[in-house]
């Protein structure tokens, strides 16, 4: 009985050591994962981060490109007479300009008449407005 008694308690004294051991090793690689985690979430905070900065210099872009377009879209009408006359020497821009406008709104009605899908319609257009008026002998298309 003696006996029986002293080995028991010899395997309990054996465990103990290796159980400390197992979790000892539990702990560190569970301190392993956590710290690769928390390495993980910081370089994806920083990433999103930075791109949430490119994001709003890029919008600040965006929004300046749409200032300038705006503006120049503004001035471009009221400066087209002006370079015109300038630059090739048109006596009446303005006139021409309105005229072309009228041109481009009575094409819009035209077009707004027939499906535009339908090409022989388009061609009967063309043919009425504009190819019926060519003096085909006077640019040497003749047939």
């Amino acid at each position: 009985m003696a006996l029986a008694r002293r080995s028991t308690r010899n395997v309990s004294g054996t465990i103990w050591p290796g159980f400390v051991d197992a979790m000892t090793a539990l702990l560190l690689v569970l301190m392993f994962v956590l710290t690769i985690f928390m390495v993980v979430q910081y370089v994806l905070r920083e990433q999103i981060s930075g791109q949430a900065t490119e994001l709003d210099a890029l919008s600040l872009q965006v929004s300046d490109l749409a200032d300038a377009l705006s503006k120049f879209n503004a001035n471009f009408l009221s400066d087209l007479p002006a370079a015109a006359a300038e630059r090739f020497k048109i006596d009446q821009p303005d006139g021409l300009l309105q005229d072309f406008i009228a041109r481009q709104e009575a094409w819009k009605e035209r077009l707004a008449k027939v499906d535009i899908q339908d090409q022989d319609a388009i061609l009967g257009l063309l043919d009425e407005f504009i190819f019926s008026k060519i003096d085909v002998d006077s640019y040497g298309m003749a047939d």
